[in-house]
Parts: C-alpha cells; structure tokens; sequence
C-alpha cells in the first residue's frame, strides 16, 4: 500500500502542470456547456445550403474563403436538405472525428521521432490544447486546412514528395497560410541522394495550386478573385496584436479606438493603426530574417549530423512558420490557433504547455466572456494582450537557439593558441 502511493504521489507530481491545466480546461468546456454557437455556422449553412441547391461559388454567390473551404461546410449537409438545428451538430461531430484523426497523425509522427517528448506525453500535450479549445473549433472548419498540412509532414516523413505536395497545395487553397510551410517542407526533403524530390515536392504543389484555381476560373470567370481581394480589404481585427495592443493603449488614456464591424469580422479604428501597421512591417520583415536564418542553420547542423533535416526539426519550425503568420497578420481570429497545435503538441514540454495556456485565455476570452471583450473592459483587453506575447515570445523561444548559433558564425572568432600569442607579441 505505502509502495503504491509513493508510487502514485510521485507520479501525480511528475503530471503536476497536465493535471491543473487539464482541470482548467474542463472548467471552461464546462463553463461553456458546449454552446450551440450561431454566427459561423449559420453562414456555413446558408453557403452549404446555396450548393445543394446546384449553385457556384464565386459565380453564384460572393464567397469570401478559398475554394477549399467550402468543403467541411458543405459535407454536413450531403444527408440531404437538413434544417440548421441538425446541420449544428453534423458540423460539430464532423470536427471531432477531424481532431480525432489528427491526433493519430500526432502519434504517427512521434513514433516516427518527430516528437521532443515520449509518446504518452505528446499526446496528452495534444489533447490539452484540442479539448481547451473545444468551444472554439468544434463549430468552425479549421480543423480540414490543419489536418493537410499534418498529411504533408507524415508524407514527408514517409519519403513521399508528391503526396506532401499535393496535401500542402490542397491547404494553400483551403485557407492560403500553409504557403509559408513550404520551405520547411521542402527543406526536409533535401540530401546528398534525393535533391530530385525536391522538385517534386515544389512542382507538386505548384500544379495541385494551379490545377483549383484554372477549375474555379473556368467555372466562375473573373469572380474567382473574390476571396482575395476580400482578404486584402479586410481590416484590423480585434484580436490582432495592432488591433489588441490599439484598444489597451486607448483604455489606458491613449487615442480612443473604436470597435465597428466589417468584412465578417470585429475591426478596430484608431489613429495607432498607421503606425503600429508600419512597427508591424518591420516586426515581420525581422520575423521573416530570423526564421529564414535559423532554419538555414538547424538545417546545416542536421545535414552534417544526419544527412538530412530531422523530422522533429521540421515539426518544431511549422509550429515557428505558423506562430509567425498569426503574430504578424491583422487577422487572429481565436480559431487559428488550432493551425499550429499538433505541431506545437510534438515540442518540449515546457514550449507545448506554454501554448496551452495561451489557449486558455483565448477561450476564457473567447466565447466566455467575449461580450465584454467587445466592450473594451480592460481586463479581458489585457487577457487577449498577454495571450498575444505569449505566442511572440514562443516564436522567439522556438528559434532562438539556432538564430544565435547562425549570428555567432557570422561573428569573426577570437584567435587561440599560439596565434593569440603572435598576435599578442605583434
């Protein structure tokens, strides 16, 4: 008896963090009680609607995502012409079964050694991250765009460039982030013996983006542009960091900022936005120099190791790639956060909690409290504040090991030896 709860004390104590942010997590899916969320999905059900009617998207009617996306909207809706009370829960469930399966492709790639941590734990690492943001993704279609772009590294990791290709093209015009991925990928598929793969990989990926959109074009004529010039034209969303950081700095006595809403979303109007836009254009000009640097570095030190960019290090700089489009975009819908998950899930324990509670407040903020976030209440503006730090600091966290190493070769090395004793005596 006293062996078995030394034996549980112990292990409860080495679960410690898991434990209480488990228990967090329950306390808002609970608090949340699983919430039948209108918004989004009555618009998915209106577009899913519009097709089985046998309209285009685009020609037929504005369609405001890539034309991937409309696929998890419309399967819900295949059963045959539902009411949106039963299209609710098809579209729910649909997302479970999503996050179901990316959490096997989680464990694939860990056993693979794309993990940081054992098997037991990147898993309960992913499920921590999957069940806090529950009231968020379950009614959103997020989870498609993920699950591509975790098809493309278990491709990779099996060798298959075309496939990792064809699933990172299927992401791109899904929800278009996933382009940034790409040199990650393909880095990962370069070695002394295989440079060829490469190719195929970009070529891939080019023709599965090209063959969609040559599709869309047929069918929808010059309307198949919408979305983009929809994307461009959209402002800076509440939950951005301009748009976050704008709304504090006005509930501190700064220039006042205005909550109005446009293009689909919560926009913020204030006199900062000009200037933290153009801080932002910096920040993400040095974002882009930093990543593409350390990169370049892992990937040197991994090809002298290995002969080739190791799986962990691709997974470790797609969660980089990823936490860099949400820092620096004016768009951070909550929802986004679960692009980066099942790659964040295969760190170090320390970097995968730390995205874990960052999570937290986004669901505390939204949907729990987001009536209040709206209204500029000060705490919930420094809640959604933190939270955004704390995923430019895990990007810093994430790549800043190799930055320094690739900016310490650049720095001319000190002379040792007997040639420190020339240069002494000259």
């Amino acid at each position: 008896m006293k062996h078995w709860l030394a034996r549980t004390r112990k292990t409860a104590t080495r679960w410690a963090p898991e434990l209480i942010l488990g228990v967090l997590a329950l306390g808002l899916v609970l608090a949340d009680g699983f919430h039948n969320f209108s918004g989004d999905p009555d618009v998915f059900y209106r577009y899913a609607t519009a097709v089985g009617q046998g309209q285009v998207p685009y020609r037929d009617f504005a369609f405001e995502y890539p034309p991937l996306d409309i696929i998890p909207m419309v399967v819900p809706y295949l059963l045959g012409e539902l009411p949106i009370a039963i299209y609710r829960p098809l579209l729910f469930f649909q997302n479970v079964g999503l996050v179901v399966a990316i959490g096997f492709a989680v464990a694939w790639l860990a056993r693979r050694g794309a993990a940081h941590e054992t098997l037991p734990r990147t898993l309960v690492q992913y499920g921590l991250a999957a069940v806090v943001l529950e009231p968020i993704i379950m009614w959103r279609v997020d989870s498609l765009v993920t699950a591509l772009t975790v098809v493309a590294l278990m491709a990779n990791a099996r060798g298959r460039p075309i496939t990792s290709g064809v699933a990172l093209g299927a992401a791109v015009m899904t929800k278009v982030y996933p382009v940034a991925m790409l040199p990650v990928l393909a880095l990962g598929q370069v070695s002394p013996r295989r440079l060829g793969r490469v190719l195929l990989l970009l070529a891939a990926c080019a023709l599965t983006i090209a063959a969609i959109a040559l599709v869309v074009v047929a069918v929808a004529g010059g309307s198949a542009a919408y979305f983009v010039d929809y994307l461009t034209q959209r402002g800076t969303q509440i939950e951005s960091i301009p748009g976050a950081l704008a709304q504090l700095i006005a509930a501190a006595g700064g220039p006042a900022a205005t909550v109005v809403y446009g293009y689909g979303t919560l926009q913020v109007q204030s006199l900062l936005l000009p200037l933290l836009g153009s801080l932002g254009m910096v920040v993400t000009g040095a974002g882009v120099a930093a990543l593409g640097l350390a990169l370049w570095h892992r990937f040197r030190t991994d090809s002298r190791a290995v002969g080739a960019l190791r799986l962990s290090s691709q997974a470790t700089y797609l969660a980089a790639t990823g936490l860099l489009v949400l820092i620096t975009s004016r768009i951070l819908s909550p929802q986004y956060i679960f692009w980066i998950v099942p790659f964040v899930a295969l760190l170090p324990r320390r970097q995968a909690l730390w995205l874990v509670v960052a999570c937290l407040l986004t669901t505390f903020v939204y949907p729990l409290n987001y009536k209040q976030f709206i209204a500029q209440e000060p705490s919930l503006l420094l809640a959604v504040n933190i939270r955004n730090a704390m995923l430019v600091v895990l990007f810093a966290w994430l790549i800043w090991a190799d930055l320094w190493a690739a900016i310490r070769g650049f720095m001319p090395r000190r002379p040792t030896g007997r040639r420190a004793v020339d240069s002494g005596r000259l």
